[in-house]
This record gives structure tokens, C-alpha cells and sequence, in this order.
């Protein structure tokens, strides 16, 4: 306490003579050499950097000017991790306990905190792009290092020990470093280290400190300094390297013990300038690190009075479920993107569904950043509001046009998302942007500084670097905003529809733009008819045309189209282009995932193939009555390879495995009511008059479980039922045809057995000379026919087609599709009978037992039809039968011989059926 009481002494001593005031006596007091005095101006200091380092307000977040409000940084700051894994020094037992909360924690590694790897290296790169976090964590670790916040700082926790800390703004080096180039001073000499030292001084003036700078150079001297130079990549490019080479002289000369200096990614070159430095970059946001953002978030906004406290936890819970979503996960990993999140979460109390309202919303949140009057506080009036909005609309045309250059240029160079400054002066200096060079020059010079959406790469004041967006989705979305910006938007879909993939997604945002933000339906539809003609022999990659049209078009219902008469190539006309354009891609040569993509699109749009759709309409292939080999010497279950003689009648067979669409139409009659439909789970306890209830289901339904997109497009197998609703699905459509005279009276439609199912996947002994087709109605008149056969010569085949697999035979785990296929969709994996997908896709009920022990059957080969094998009154313990593989599974599992198995009560994505008609 000595240093203090004599510090005040002395200044009220002074203060009390003629002529002195307060401040002129701070002022005298202080310039006298004095131990107390010392640490009462260290103690002043390190209080006044903690306040400049911790000081935030609502502006710099994206609120209104109007609403501004200040808080501690430490309020909202979330700890940064590391892109590096560790040894995790969590005892294995609490890991294993944590896994039952958390999955994953049980593994032995974490990612190394940023404050870790700080407090373990005196030498310290921290690299991250624009808005990941390093100023806030570097101030936030400064401000910790002031020993002022309470209770103990995370710094004090990692045993920084008692070090001075400095804080360098490194962009405020480069208006020095360019005079001393233009004068020639050498900046690789020694002297190079007073570049720091000049800046240090004017720091210390604007903290109104200059009495304590001499204390500070004696803790440089002494080496009791802790050095932050924050932004390197923020001096101009062409100084840049003389920055580097003033830090590297003053750590030469002076010896800190700690330096850190932060800067992004593609700046941070490992320039051998900084020998001896190591580098960590920072790590998106895990979910952990989002939670608890939104957590502080609202906290903070409780404390400012923003929120009432009673709603503050069902706020914290709304906004986290929204950060999380699929939409908006990629883009809540930035801490800046998750901030703008939060004010729009904020601001509307929920967030829209569609990915363009958000990302509208979000853009104009942080352009509010970037305005003159919006960052100087001058939009308090009416009149400044207005040139306020005016100057962020004319913000947001600008940047629009940045995003769509910065994604052309990377087109060229995939590892350059950059465009140069004298690149984009070139466009922005034409009249529709900024009609002028100076201005291009001053709007971008003024834009660098934001590091919002875009920030310069190394430029600063009169000598601005290239350009880059800080989230690729943002530039996407942008690009597409500028890409319908012009009358000519047409012209350019139809030049950029040829490069694909690149610039789909693009074109994408375009469209949803114009629907959801612009309300411009009937100029989306002009732009997917132009992109849909008649004839595609003479368009070059014509795919891409219909399915940049089909990705339009599937955002509009399609009523909504075909009742569009304002174009002539427009509504029903379209749509029935579309559709048989889109048919033949899905069913087609292009690659799987580009068929998969338009196979869902067209349901989408509307599956023309009334056989998907509709029950009455599917499509059954005809097995003839004979021997087939059975079997394989691979696995136990299959062994032996053996001839099975006992499929000694003909039957149909399903041509696909049933869709979403056809079995819709067995819930919409009702038939989960239907208590005759359902004898086995009535006695099993899975049915009751609620509905099915399996093993995985919390309550009754009555109805398949629903997947997320695309598993429940109309055209895709159905999936998410267990074997009692595929069971119950047959009853129905038996009866129903019987009655509808059909199907005879002597035939029923059933799960095939594995028998069945084999020799449909592999074929017998003796096959139609070509696969016979026929729907139910039809199938009496065509059962009565002679089918003429023919010797196979294939019967011993692994698959379907053959021995080898390839990604265009079967939708299994090599395609990675990560999910189902609209049926069809591979038809040259198809059955000696034309039976299509009975490789991958999903695995298939049976109506096969194969006991109560998974890893054992109970039935094995050769194959006996009349063991009991299949009993449809066992037990629900029994396991069934699952027969084809699926998407998820290897090329070794989706065999004709692969043999599975599944407890009748359960459910999956990947499991569905096909039916057969048979004695």
C-alpha cells in the first residue's frame, strides 16, 4: 500500500499549490523516479489495458448503432481450441461414464486449448481466418494477464507467472514501416526493433501513460515482457515483411521471453524470418463451444436488460437447436458468423426454415458493421438512417459482385479463393457498382478494415491486398444474389449451366433468392424453362441444363407451374419436359450420384413412372418353376454351395423394392386399424389399436418412421418399418386384388422366402430367353401364357450381373451416397429376370426365421422349405431373414448368397422389402 498512499500524497501536495490543477499535478507527480510510484503506474497500466482489451458493445456484434450497449469481452468470450489433438488426461472410467452423455469422449484425445498451447510455447504463431477468434482470444488472454479480473483469470490458471503484458495492433505499424521504406531505412537492420519501440511510445500517449514508458522499457530491458502483436497479415503487403523483420529485431535485441503473434492462414507462409516460432491454428467451434456461446449470449443480454431472466433458459435452448441445424452448423463454427446469428436469433425470436432468408439476414447484420454512419454513430436522425440504408444497399451490390469474381477466380485456381485489389477496382469502378476508381480504391481501403464478409489479404491503408470471403457458403450465396442482379441473367445461367458443379450451388441460392427474398416466382420460372429445351442432342453437357432447370423448378409447388400460362414453353409443357428429360438421366449412363440427383428431383417435381407410384401399377418379373444353386462357400451360414431343387412351382416377383409412394397408399386406407392385417404382431404385442409399436418407437404409429430427405422422397424404397408392417402390406394387397379379381383366388402376394429371394437375385438353371414383365393388371392374361426358356449359363455368379462389382452396378458403400436410391436408378445391375437393385439399396425382409441367436442359425443348408425355416406364427424373438445389402454395406455383404438377419420388431434406414406373388 506504500506506492499508492505516496503516489496521492504527492499529487494532492502538488494539486495544492498555486496555479496547479489536477491533471498538470498527475503529471509532475509521476516524472520523479520513484519505486511506489513505479508500481503505482504498472498498476495503472495493467487497469487501463484490461479495460481496452475486455471493452465490447453491441455494435461490434451486428445490433443497430441506436442499440449499443457495452460489456466485458469476457461476458461472451468462449475458450478457442486448436486444430492439434492431444493425450486426453481424463481417467478412462469417467471418459467411459461421460461417453453414456457425450459419444465420442471415450476416446483417448482432445484438441489442445489455444490458452495451452500459449502458456507451453514462448514462441507462438496462432493462425485462423477472419472472425475465428485470435484477437478475442489474444485480448482476452492480455486482459487476464493484468491480473485485475476476479476471480483468478484462465492466464493466472496456465502460470504465466508475473509478466508485463503489451499489446500491438499490428495494422498500426504500417503507416511507419511505409515512411521508413520510402526513405530507405533498411528494415532488416538492427534499428528495425525501434519500429516496435515508436510504437510502444504512441500507444503509451494514447493511453494517456507516457510516465510510465519508462518503467515499461526497463521491463523490455529486463526481459519481463510478454509481446502480442496482433494481425500481422493486416500490414500492407508491401511492408508486411519488414513488419515481420521489426518483430524478429526486437525479440533479437531485447530477448521477451513470451512473443505470440496472430494472423491468417493463407499470410502465415512459415517464413524463415520467424525461425524458431511454432504455429497453431485455431479450430472451428465444436458443439460444446456453440452451446456455450449461446449460453453467455443470453446471459449477457439477461444482464443488459434485453431479455426478461424468466425466458432466458427457453431462449438459450431455441438458439442452440438453430445454430446446430443443418443449415446453419457450417456457418456457427465462426465465432463472428455465430455471432451474427445470435442478434438475428435475437431480433426475430426464430429463425426461417430456408437457408436464403437466414443468410439475407445475416449479411445485412454484418454490413451494419461496415457503414460509415453505422460505425460512427451518426444514424440517430431520420435523414442519416436513410443515407445509412441507402450506403449498406449500396454496400451489399458491391459485395455481391466481390463474392461472384472471388468465386470465378477460384474456378481457375481451386487453392486461390482470392481476387486482387487492382482486379476488383477493374469491376467495381463501372457505373452500376461505383462509377469510378477513387471510389472502388476508398469503398474497398474502407471494407478491409470491417473483416466481416470479406477481408483484404494483407492490405491496409493506400495499399490494399487481395481479397477473401470469410465462409464459402456465404460467397455462394452472394454470387448468386450478384448473378441475377443484371437483365442478362438468363444469358448468364445459360453460360455457366455447361461448367456444372461448380457453379450449381450458385445458382441455387440464385434461384432461391429470387424466390424467397425478391418474391419473384414468374422470373425463376423464365429461368428454368430457358434452361430446359426440347431437344438436348446438340446442348453441350446438356445433364447439367436439366438438372440446374429441375433444382429450380422443385422450389416451386409444382401446381404452381403447370398453372403458369404466362410463357409458351412454360407450365404443363414444361413440366412434361422436364420430367422425361430428367427419366432418362435418373435411368441412364451418367455417373450414380449424378443419377441419384435427378432421380430425386424428380420426385421433386413428380415421378412419371406411374410402376414407382402406384401399387396397382408396379411392376412383377416372372422366376420360372426349376433348380438354382443356392448358397456359397464363403461364410458358414451360406455353406455348402448346393443345388436347390425345391422351388418346384413359377412365381413373380416385385421389379423393385417397394417405395415410399405405394406404400402410402396401404397407411391412407386405413390399414393400420385393420386388426385381420395383423395377427402375428396382435399375438407379439407390437400392434395395438394405437398403432405398431417396435423396440426402437416411444409411442404408437401408424405409419413407416420418418427419415429426413431423401429417404422419405415418394420414389425411394420405403425404409423405417418393421418386418410385422411388410407382413401386413402383403395381407392388404392380396385382398385387394383378389377383390378387384386380379389375382386368382389360389395365389397370394407375400414376403419372398430366402429361396425366393435368391434365385431372383442370382437366377436357375433355366431362364427366360428375355425377363418378362407384367403389372396386376394384366397378370392373369399373361400367367396363362408360355414363357419360352432358355439354359443359364451364369448360375454360379456372386452377383446379380456377374462375378466383379463396380460403383455404376449397385448403390453400396464405395458410391458413398450415405443413403438411399430412387428405384431405378441402376439398371445394370438388374437380375437374369430383370429384378432391379437386389444389390445395395436396402436390405429386404424375408419371411425366413433364423433363430434366436444372432451370431447362429438355426436353419442351415442345404435349404429345407419344410423345416419350419418359414413359420410366420414364431415367436417375435425370432430373428428374420434379411436378404441384398445396402447402401451402407461393402462389396462382400450385397452378394446374391449374403445371409442377415434382424429382430422382426426392429427398424432401420437401410431395411425394406419387395413382395412376390406366389402358391
Amino acid at each position: 500500500m506504500t506506492g499508492p498512499v505516496n503516489y496521492h500524497l504527492r499529487i494532492m501536495t502538488i494539486a495544492s499549490q498555486p496555479g496547479s490543477d489536477q491533471h498538470s499535478a498527475f503529471r509532475l507527480a509521476t516524472s520523479t523516479p520513484d519505486a511506489d510510484l513505479d508500481c503505482t503506474l504498472r498498476h495503472v497500466y495493467l487497469k487501463r489495458l484490461h479495460q481496452i482489451c475486455q471493452h465490447s458493445d453491441l455494435t461490434s456484434v451486428g445490433f443497430p448503432t441506436a442499440d449499443n450497449q457495452s460489456f466485458a469481452l469476457d461476458q461472451l468470450y468462449v475458450a478457442a481450441n486448436t486444430t492439434t489433438m492431444v493425450d486426453d488426461a481424463t481417467p478412462q472410467d469417467e471418459r467411459t461414464q461421460l461417453a453414456a452423455i457425450r459419444p465420442g469422449t471415450e476416446k483417448n484425445k482432445r484438441p489442445m486449448s489455444l490458452l495451452e498451447a500459449a502458456a507451453g510455447c514462448p514462441r507462438l504463431v496462432v493462425t485462423g481466418h477472419a472472425g475465428s477468434g485470435k484477437s478475442s482470444f489474444l485480448r482476452h488472454l492480455i486482459s487476464g494477464l493484468t491480473h485485475v479480473s476476479s476471480p483468478r483469470s484462465d492466464a493466472e490458471r496456465h502460470n504465466f507467472g508475473d509478466i508485463l503484458p503489451i499489446y500491438i495492433q499490428a495494422r498500426d505499424l504500417s503507416e511507419r514501416l511505409l515512411r521508413a521504406t520510402q526513405s530507405g531505412t533498411t528494415l532488416r537492420s538492427d534499428s528495425a526493433a525501434d519500429i516496435l519501440l515508436d510504437q510502444i511510445r504512441d500507444d503509451m500517449l494514447a493511453m494517456d501513460l507516457k510516465t510510465f514508458e519508462r518503467p515499461l522499457f526497463q521491463a523490455i530491458e529486463s526481459q519481463g515482457c510478454l509481446i502480442a502483436v496482433d494481425g500481422i497479415d493486416e500490414v500492407a503487403a508491401e511492408v508486411r515483411e519488414g513488419a515481420v523483420s521489426a518483430v524478429v529485431a526486437f525479440l533479437r535485441r531485447y530477448k521477451p521471453p513470451r512473443l505470440i503473434i496472430t494472423c491468417c492462414p493463407h499470410t502465415y507462409t512459415g517464413t524463415d524470418l520467424l525461425s524458431g516460432f511454432q504455429r497453431y491454428d485455431i479450430a472451428p467451434f465444436r458443439t460444446r463451444q456453440i452451446k456455450r456461446f449461446a449460453a453467455n449470449w443470453y446471459g449477457l443480454l439477461g444482464v443488459l436488460g434485453r431479455i426478461k431472466s424468466d425466458r432466458i433458459d427457453e431462449r438459450i435452448d431455441d438458439f442452440t437447436t438453430a445454430a446446430l441445424s443443418t443449415r446453419l452448423r457450417p456457418l456457427a463454427a465462426c465465432p463472428s458468423l455465430l455471432a451474427a446469428i445470435g442478434v438475428l436469433h435475437h431480433q426475430r425470436m426464430a429463425l426461417s426454415d430456408h437457408h436464403v432468408q437466414v443468410y439475407d439476414s445475416l449479411v445485412n447484420i454484418m454490413l451494419q458493421r461496415c457503414t460509415p454512419a453505422a460505425r460512427n454513430g451518426t444514424c440517430d436522425t431520420p435523414s442519416s438512417s436513410e443515407t445509412a440504408v441507402c450506403e449498406q444497399h449500396r454496400c451489399r451490390t458491391v459485395i455481391e459482385a466481390i463474392a461472384f469474381e472471388a468465386h470465378r477466380n477460384a474456378q481457375k485456381d481451386p487453392d486461390n479463393a482470392e481476387v486482387g485489389f487492382q482486379r476488383l477496382v477493374g469491376v467495381l469502378e463501372q457505373k452500376q457498382y461505383l462509377g469510378s476508381a477513387e471510389s472502388a480504391a476508398a469503398f474497398l481501403r474502407r471494407f478491409d478494415t470491417c473483416g466481416t464478409l470479406f477481408t483484404g489479404v494483407g492490405g491496409f491503408c493506400e495499399h490494399p491486398g487481395p481479397f477473401r470471403c470469410v465462409n464459402i457458403e456465404l460467397q455462394h450465396y452472394l454470387a448468386g444474389c450478384h448473378l441475377i442482379n443484371g437483365r442478362d441473367c438468363l444469358h448468364q445461367f445459360a453460360a455457366l449451366a455447361p461448367q456444372g458443379d461448380y457453379w450449381a450451388d450458385v445458382a441455387q441460392y440464385a434461384g432461391e433468392e429470387l424466390l424467397y427474398n425478391r418474391r419473384s416466382r414468374p422470373r425463376l420460372l423464365d429461368i428454368a424453362y430457358s434452361l430446359c429445351p426440347t431437344d438436348l442432342s446438340h446442348v453441350i453437357n446438356g445433364e447439367h441444363f436439366v438438372l440446374w432447370a429441375a433444382r429450380l423448378a422443385s422450389l416451386i409447388d409444382r401446381i404452381h407451374i403447370i398453372h403458369d400460362e404466362g410463357h409458351p414453353d412454360g407450365g404443363k409443357v414444361f413440366i412434361m419436359r422436364l420430367c422425361s428429360h430428367l427419366t432418362s438421366l435418373a435411368t441412364g449412363t451418367l455417373k450414380p450420384a449424378r443419377r441419384t440427383e435427378a432421380g430425386n428431383l424428380l420426385a421433386h417435381i413428380g415421378d412419371p413412372r406411374r410402376e414407382v407410384k402406384h401399387v396397382d401399377q408396379m411392376q412383377f418379373c416372372y422366376i420360372p418353376r426349376g433348380s438354382f444353386w443356392m448358397g456359397s462357400d464363403e461364410y458358414i451360414e451360406e455353406k455348402p454351395l448346393h443345388l436347390n431343387k425345391a422351388l418346384r412351382y413359377g412365381y413373380w416377383i416385385s421389379r423393385f423394392p417397394i417405395t415410399n409412394a405405394q406404400f402410402s397408399e396401404f397407411v391412407d386406407s386405413g390399414c393400420y386399424n385393420d386388426t385381420e392385417l395383423w395377427p402375428e404382431a396382435v399375438r407379439g404385442g407390437i400392434w395395438t389399436e394405437g398403432g405398431i409399436k417396435g423396440r426402437s418407437d416411444t409411442q404408437p404409429r401408424k405409419g413407416p418412421h420418418r427419415y429426413d430427405s431423401p429417404f422419405d422422397l415418394s420414389n425411394h424404397p420405403v425404409v423405417g418399418l418393421t418386418w410385422y408392417e411388410a407382413l401386413a402390406f402383403t395381407r392388404w394387397l392380396t385382398t385387394r386384388w383378389q377383390e378387384a379379381s386380379w389375382l386368382p383366388r389360389n395365389l397370394q402376394v407375400k414376403l419372398p422366402s430366402e429361396a425366393e429371394w435368391e434365385k431372383a437375385s442370382r437366377g436357375g438353371v433355366n431362364i427366360p430367353h428375355e425377363p418378362v414383365f407384367v403389372t396386376i393388371e394384366k397378370f392373369i392374361q399373361q400367367a396363362s401364357r408360355k414363357v419360352e426358356e432358355r439354359d443359364n449359363s451364369r448360375t454360379h455368379f456372386r452377383y446379380p450381373w456377374g462375378d466383379h462389382i463396380e460403383l455404376n452396378m449397385a448403390n453400396y458403400s464405395i458410391n458413398n451416397l450415405d443413403a438411399t436410391n430412387p428405384v431405378g436408378c441402376f439398371p445394370l445391375g438388374e437380375s437374369p429376370y430383370g429384378c432391379e437393385e437386389m444389390s445395395g439399396n436396402v436390405w429386404e425382409w424375408t419371411r425366413n426365421c433364423w433363430g434366436k441367436v444372432w451370431g447362429k442359425t438355426d436353419f442351415k443348408y442345404p435349404y429345407n422349405p419344410v423345416s419350419g425355416g418359414e413359420r410366420l406364427d414364431a415367436p417375435k424373438d425370432i430373428l428374420r431373414g434379411l436378404r441384398g445389402g445396402s447402401f451402407m454395406d461393402s462389396a462382400g455383404v450385397v452378394r446374391c448368397a449374403f445371409r442377415h438377419r434382424c429382430s422382426p420388431d426392429n427398424i432401420s434406414n437401410g431395411i425394406g422389402f419387395r413382395i412376390v406373388i406366389a402358391m
